[in-house]
């Protein structure tokens, strides 16, 4: 007889168990850690909270999430949706590292409305400038390398 999509999933998320022990450890302490500081913050007034502040957070809850959503995905093995949404975790970090501190940015975040894009050029530009703000040397190289990685 042959196998149900389950009885796959099964031996694919055995045998991922196993394969994947160590980098599936990282992202759950990742996502750990996000959650016990985005709680931490829960406690902090919200609305009272600069524009650069709340973007950050509300990122950052996307990022856990996400995270989880990757360990899930990667589990049962499906690689290539876990694969899509570490892309958009990937855009959600060089999103947080664009805006940084800089409150007209992130009101420009808050504001946009336009679901299928972003509000900040294309990703690899978005990546430049989220490098470019950490400091990182030839943040243009770095962020050609980064972007096809």
């Amino acid at each position: 007889m042959p196998k149900t999509l389950e009885d796959l999933e099964a031996e694919s998320s055995a045998i991922l168990d196993r394969d994947l022990q160590d980098p599936r450890a990282l992202i759950s302490g990742t996502s750990h850690l996000l959650g016990k500081a985005l709680t931490a913050l829960g406690k902090i007034d919200f609305e009272n909270r600069s524009a650069s502040t709340k973007v950050a957070i509300l990122l950052s809850v996307r990022i856990a999430n996400d995270l989880r959503g990757v360990s899930l995905l990667t589990k049962v093995g499906y690689g290539i949706q876990a694969a899509s949404l570490a892309s958009s975790i990937y855009e959600i970090a060089y999103t947080v590292a664009y805006i940084g501190a800089d409150n007209k940015l992130a009101e420009q975040w808050l504001t946009h409305d336009q679901v299928l894009s972003t509000p900040f050029r294309n990703i690899l530009k978005l990546t430049e400038g989220g490098l470019l703000r950490l400091d990182v040397p030839d943040s243009k190289t770095q962020a050609l390398s980064e972007y096809q990685n």
